[in-house]
């Protein structure tokens, strides 16, 4: 990614940062990689929070309600297109999180709201 795209992609994190009323982050092997695969933006959301909106994690259904929190939030927030296209192709893999799950990892954030 160069400076220029990731001016654009923080430039979308804050407006839509502002927009949702979380912080969003930058994780995975994009903060270590030199070429990564793709670039990780997660929105973090409070676990109480989190599973008012979408429900209790557990064992069985984690993968289920981690895919439906982020489908919520993707058509409306995700589309970086149309602030990205002119740059050219960033692949970008967008998930929403629970707080709880991202209390050791690295992470760098983007924005968060004011």
């Amino acid at each position: 990614m160069t400076w220029i795209k990731f001016i654009k992609l923080r430039e979308w994190a804050k407006i839509t940062s502002e927009q949702i009323g979380y912080p969003i982050y930058l994780v995975g092997s994009t903060l270590y990689k030199e070429v990564p695969r793709d670039f990780d933006i997660v929105i973090v959301i409070s676990q109480e929070e989190f599973e008012l909106k979408f429900g209790e994690l557990t064992e069985n259904n984690w993968r289920e309600i981690l895919v439906n929190a982020s489908n919520c939030y993707y058509k409306e927030h995700f589309d970086c297109e149309e602030s990205l296209g002119e740059w050219g192709y960033v692949p970008l893999d967008f998930k929403v999180y629970p707080d709880n799950w991202f209390v050791d990892e690295d992470k760098l954030l983007l924005a968060k709201p004011k």
